[in-house]
């Protein structure tokens, strides 16, 4: 069972087609939930049209392309998030 909310059919109709811009996926320094292979198959099941990978330490834009070409119907850019 899972810790997180089931999105009513409003809210996966409300985003869909949308990206999310601030993503941080696994393998990373900490642990993290997904990883970007996952959360791009993940988007195309629910529609979201891609997201954006971000890293404190790496940059993500190769890694970014890599899943673009493995799931070419999700758009996946790389960023480097500053730390504070």
């Amino acid at each position: 069972m899972s810790d997180h909310p089931t999105p009513s059919a409003r809210a996966r109709a409300l985003v869909a087609g949308a990206y999310d811009t601030h993503v941080h996926v696994a393998p990373d320094v900490m642990a993290r939930r997904i990883d970007d292979l996952d959360l791009a198959y993940r988007c195309a099941e629910v529609g979201l049209a891609g997201f954006v990978l971000k890293s404190h330490y790496v940059a993500t834009a190769e890694r970014a392309a890599v899943v673009r070409k493995v799931v070419p119907e999700v758009d996946v850019l790389g960023a480097i998030t500053p730390s504070a």
